[in-house]
Order: C-alpha cells, then sequence, then structure tokens
C-alpha cells in the first residue's frame, strides 16, 4: 500500500499541535501561579513589555529575593499620563473553566505626591483582541505592602489575561511577588511560548466559530483562512452566536446589513485581521436610495436615512474597520420595531459622511469606545437653516439609554461633536475621556437626558474658518432642552465634572427659557474653562454663558475660569438665574453678583501654560494644570467628585479646576 505522504505530514503536523496546545501549557505551568516571572529574579524584560514615559529597570530593592521591577517618573516625564509595565498578552493562558481570578503584588512608592497606581488586568480573547478590563487605585507607601485585585466574572470567551501595574503621576514605584491564582485547573502558565513548527499552520476549519473574509476571495469559499469569503455581507448572513469575522486589509464596497444576534456570553464580533485595515467604502452611492425614505435632495446630492454599516442584533462587536464616503449615516444601530441592545462599536475611523458619523438610535447597552471621527455631517458642510437638514451629529444618540462614549476622538465636522440624546430623549448617559475639537455646532451637547456624567473631556477650538459657526468660534460644553422638541425627556440628573474647555466661543453654556423645560439637579464642578474668545466685536466670547431662568438644584462649584483679559471677553454671563448654586469658584475677574459667592477666588489660576498653542490634536491637558503657587490649591468645597481628570484622589480639601495637585 503506498503512503500518502501529504496527509500523513498533516497527520502529524495536527498531533503537534495538539500536544502544544494541551500538553505544553501543563509542562510549564510549575506552582499554581499563572504570572510568569512572579519575583522578577530572571531578566523581567523576558516577560514584560513597557509602553508610556519613565524609566523602567531591574531594581536590587526587594521584598523577597534579589530583585524587583522598578518605575521611576519625573516632571519630565509627564506629557504621556501613565508609565505601565505589563506582561505580554500570550504569556497568560487562562486556564479552562476559569470564572475568578485574583491578583496579588507587593508594591512600595517613594514620592508618589501628584498622583496614583493602578493595578489590574486586561482579557483577550483567543485572536489577541482587547474584550475588557478591571482595575484598582492603590497607594504605595514607603514599605513593602501586599495588594489584592480579585475579579469573579472572567469573561466567557477571554483565552488570555494581561496583568498591568500602572504609574499615573510622578514619582518611584517597586513591584515585587506577583501572584495570578485561578479558581480553575492550572491549565496555562509563564514561561516560554512553544516553540515555533517548521511547517505552516493548518487552515481552521470553519465549524470552529472563525470566518475570514478577503477581497480576493469567494462567497462560494467556505470562509477559512486560506479559503475566505469575498464579502463581510456574506459573512454576516451566516455568522452565529458566538462567531467572529476577521476582515483582511483592503477595500470593500458594500452596504452592511448585521441582523443576526449573539447573546450575551457569546457575542458576534466583526473586526479586522490583526495588523490589518479593512475599509467599508460607500463611493457617496451607498447605501442605494430606494424609491422612497431618503431624507432630502439638496443642491448638489441627496441624504439617506440608513447607514453604510447598519447593526439591526443583540450582542454585536464591531472593531477595527475604516468608514468612509456614506450617502447616508456611518455606522448606525438600529432596527425599526425592535430595540438593539449589547452593541460595542470600538476602535474604527469614521469620516467624509453625509450625515452622523455614529448614530444610535433606540437602542439599549451601547458602548462606542475609541473611535476617530472626522469630516461628517457633509451634506451641507457651512451655514444652512435647520430646513438644510439640521444638525446630524457626529456621534449621536436618539432614545439610546445606558450608553456610554469613551475615548473617542471627534473633530472637524460640519455638526455637533458628541451628542448623546436628540428630540426622544436618552437615559443613563456617560461622557467621559473624549477628546473633541472644531466641531462646528458645538462639541459635547447635552440635551434632553435624563441621569447621565459628562467627565474627563477635552474640547478646543483651534480657529479654523471651515468649522467656525457663523463666523465665529463655536461653543464648547452645552446644556439644553430644545424648544422645538415637545414632550419627551427633559435635562435632569446631569454631573459635568474635570472637563477641559479651551479657545471656544463658550466655555460651559447652559439655555432655555420656558417653563416647562427645566434644567433640574444640575452639577457643573471642577471644570476648567480657559481664553474663551470670539471673533466677532458685537459677541463676547464667555467662559460660562448661563441663558436659563427655569433651573432646580443647578450647582456652580469648584470651577476655574480664567480668561486672556482680551477686550470684550469674560468670565461669566447670567441671564436670570434662578435655581442656581455658585461657590468656590475661581474666576479671573470679578463676576457679576448673581454669579459671585463670598467663597469665591478671584485671579490668575496659575496654570502651567494658560498661553499654549491652540493646534489640531496638539492641545495637551498638562499645560493647564495648576501649579504649586495657584490660589485654586485647596480652596475647593468638599463635594462628590472623588478623582480628578487623572483619577488621582481629591481628599477632604480639594483644588478648584479639573486638577488636584
Amino acid at each position: 500500500m503506498s503512503i500518502n505522504r501529504p496527509r500523513l505530514i498533516g497527520i502529524v503536523v495536527f498531533l503537534t499541535l495538539l500536544f502544544l496546545g494541551l500538553v505544553w501549557p501543563v509542562i510549564v505551568s510549575a506552582d499554581g501561579n499563572l504570572a510568569p516571572n512572579p519575583s522578577f529574579e530572571s531578566d523581567p524584560y523576558i516577560d514584560y513589555t513597557t509602553h508610556g514615559n519613565g524609566k523602567f529597570s531591574y531594581a536590587s530593592a526587594n521584598h523577597t529575593g534579589s530583585h524587583s521591577l522598578k518605575i521611576v517618573r519625573g516632571s519630565d516625564d509627564l506629557s504621556d499620563n501613565f508609565g505601565r509595565w505589563m506582561t505580554k498578552i500570550k504569556k497568560i493562558e487562562i486556564p479552562n473553566g476559569t470564572e475568578k481570578l485574583t491578583l496579588q503584588v507587593w508594591l512600595k512608592g517613594s514620592g508618589l505626591t501628584s498622583e496614583e497606581v493602578q493595578i489590574g488586568f486586561t482579557y483577550w480573547d483567543s485572536n489577541q483582541d482587547y474584550i475588557s478590563a478591571k482595575f484598582k487605585h492603590v497607594t504605595p507607601g514607603g514599605s513593602w505592602s501586599k495588594y489584592t485585585l480579585s475579579s469573579s466574572n472572567v469573561p466567557s470567551n477571554a483565552k488570555y489575561v494581561r496583568l498591568e501595574f500602572r504609574l499615573k503621576g510622578d514619582g518611584t514605584l517597586w513591584i515585587d511577588d506577583v501572584e495570578l491564582t485561578s479558581n480553575g485547573s492550572s491549565s496555562g502558565g509563564g514561561g516560554d511560548d512553544p516553540p515555533p513548527s517548521d511547517d505552516p499552520p493548518a487552515d481552521p476549519p470553519p465549524s470552529n466559530g472563525t470566518y475570514y473574509v478577503s477581497t480576493n476571495g469567494q462567497d462560494s469559499n467556505p470562509g477559512s483562512l486560506s479559503s475566505p469569503f469575498k464579502t463581510i455581507q456574506h459573512a454576516a448572513d451566516i455568522a452565529q452566536a458566538g462567531d467572529v469575522v476577521l476582515v483582511r486589509g483592503g477595500t470593500y464596497k458594500e452596504h452592511i446589513n448585521i441582523e443576526v444576534s449573539g447573546t450575551s456570553s457569546k457575542p458576534i464580533a466583526f473586526a479586522n485581521y490583526p495588523g490589518e485595515k479593512p475599509v467599508i467604502d460607500g463611493d457617496y452611492n451607498l447605501p442605494p436610495l430606494p424609491k422612497a425614505g431618503w431624507a432630502k435632495c439638496g443642491v448638489d446630492h441627496c441624504f439617506h436615512n440608513d447607514g453604510l454599516v447598519d447593526i439591526k442584533g443583540d450582542y454585536i462587536v464591531f472593531q477595527g474597520f475604516e468608514i468612509r464616503e456614506s450617502l447616508g449615516r456611518g455606522i448606525r444601530v438600529y432596527k425599526g420595531g425592535a430595540r438593539p441592545k449589547h452593541i460595542d462599536i470600538l476602535d474604527n475611523k469614521v469620516h467624509d459622511i453625509r450625515g452622523a458619523g455614529i448614530l444610535i438610535y433606540h437602542a439599549d447597552h451601547v458602548l462606542v469606545e475609541g473611535n476617530d471621527v472626522y469630516h461628517v455631517g457633509n451634506f451641507a458642510p457651512y451655514d444652512r437653516a435647520m430646513s438644510e437638514l439640521g444638525w446630524p451629529g457626529a456621534i449621536s444618540g436618539n432614545n439610546a439609554n445606558h450608553a456610554t462614549y469613551r475615548g473617542n476622538i471627534v473633530h472637524e465636522n460640519w455638526t455637533e461633536g458628541i451628542m448623546p440624546s436628540a428630540q426622544d430623549g436618552s437615559s443613563h448617559i456617560v461622557v467621559e475621556d473624549n477628546i473633541l475639537w472644531d466641531n462646528r455646532a458645538l462639541q459635547i451637547y447635552i440635551h434632553r437626558i435624563d441621569d447621565s456624567r459628562i467627565e474627563g473631556n477635552i474640547a478646543y477650538c483651534t480657529g479654523n474658518s471651515q468649522f467656525n459657526r457663523s463666523s465665529n468660534y463655536p461653543p464648547g460644553i452645552v446644556i439644553a432642552n430644545e424648544l422645538q422638541f415637545d414632550g419627551g425627556t427633559v435635562t435632569k440628573n446631569v454631573d459635568v465634572v474635570n472637563n477641559l474647555v479651551v479657545g471656544c466661543k463658550t466655555g460651559i453654556e447652559i439655555w432655555n427659557k420656558e417653563p416647562n423645560y427645566k434644567l433640574t439637579n444640575i452639577l457643573i464642578a471642577h471644570n476648567t474653562v480657559v481664553n474663551p474668545r470670539s471673533k466677532l466685536e458685537d459677541k463676547d466670547g464667555v467662559g460660562m454663558n448661563l441663558l436659563s431662568n427655569n433651573n432646580s438644584n443647578v450647582d456652580i462649584y469648584n470651577n476655574i475660569i480664567q480668561s486672556a483679559g482680551t477686550e470684550g471677553d469674560r468670565n461669566v454671563y447670567v441671564w436670570g438665574g434662578s435655581g442656581m448654586d455658585f461657590s468656590h469658584n475661581l474666576w479671573s475677574e470679578e463676576p457679576p453678583d448673581n454669579a459671585s459667592s463670598n467663597q469665591d477666588v478671584i485671579g490668575d489660576a496659575n496654570l502651567i501654560d494658560a498661553g499654549a498653542a491652540i493646534t489640531d490634536g496638539g492641545v495637551s491637558a498638562t499645560d493647564y494644570k495648576i501649579k504649586a503657587s495657584s490660589p485654586a490649591n485647596g480652596s475647593g468645597k468638599n463635594i462628590d467628585v472623588a478623582v480628578d481628570f487623572w483619577d488621582k484622589s481629591r481628599g477632604s480639601s480639594p483644588d478648584m479646576g479639573f486638577h488636584e495637585r
């Protein structure tokens, strides 16, 4: 009988991979501690990597043994907001059956006076794609102490866990004796990765739940790595709960409808193939105009209500794509007659879109994180009446509840930057850690929202005339109820804290005048507004522009409002003023009586560089920290804002503004 050599080689490769996948982790797992090189007695750079500013070294100071890790950061290192040391992703494999992980680490600190230390871990799936994270703030003292962090809800699709130790300010941090334990069997662990095979990897079969898409594929293919599909839509049509669709680099001219659903334990993920960037290009022809249903045609072009990518199912992750030149919206979450839920829109680049870049419409539990959105709302990009489509919002929600908008970069759009709610209202909203500039309507719009937190955002205006509004700089953060939208949710229970606004026409603005549109339970606290400015002689630049006399429990505390002293520009303008309480604010000039309190500070805030250049993507929050000589130090009111912009604890005598020294 002749020997089928290719088949024999395939069997050998399969058995070898099986051995390496199942047996090798048991061999390299030693004492149940999943953390590689746990006491750093060998070269720590074998199993660890570094990121951010600071000096990373192998220290002779130790808790046990002879060595530890050491991170040192000084004032020159703080242009990046942390330095971190972390395990390489594939070094810690999560054992099968793990439901709980516990991290224990010994830490010692010196000179940790500016910020805190964070310890924690991030979860990654089998493709090394990020899932979620858990961190804990600690403040190590001058002697070794043990710190513990547990996670009792390990994601079901997590394959690897990465440990991280972060120093977010200046000072010195020592790390030793790291221990990571699991409630499951110790089938993973540290040590070196298995030696690579000289043979190419076996092609994963479609039945393993991973499909591949490539511009040189065919939809009649099985969807494997070597025989991929051609269209993303075909993969979306056949995907089931727990599946992953990885899209290779290249340009896909498709209108994508994702109508399938995952489950809480088995979401469906659509993501870029690692290291490659797929582009979904509408070429301003997609989505195609139906016979009816488009919103409006202008002088030069039409606009469509649909998205170039429409997400209609539940438990969907959409990550790592470039979306461009849509005739309608970029990414839209919406399904008529139902409410999509548990949608993650992560790390996408969305640009040159007729309407909204990302729209969440009548949906629940949505995360919009890490996206770069620009040049959207270009149906009629310059001055236009409301009849010309109005304002679609670069990242927009309408009746979108339990939604988080985090870590996005939103800039140079002909509309609002982030607008979590429109006429139908939204509730339970978080807008945090975003960077926004030159969004023509305004930067962040808090409108018809119940129960929301707007925290840690940076908003600024460079003066780019293409994105100025009515020939003037646009506003920064605006809180309102628009009068033309009757009924529904009105704005209440909103915290606007720890934000930075620089160089806009107004820093923080509230407006509404009618009795049925009251603003209720609003906290505006620990924000820093710098150099409000106007291009027009008959218009002022105003740090706080408060145009509402129909309020209840609007508290304005611990803010820094500093103008550049330009004639006509000013710190605050209050129209009406009922229902607003001012206390412990720093004004660079004396405020009017209806905005002042006996606890105010009047004068220069002594910021590190209040006159720093305002350029595209070039504004650094560190320029607007307060100096040691600032009168804002310790002058704030003790309220329920526990940490500052950099997550540093404020204590019982907080500083004014977004920075706590």
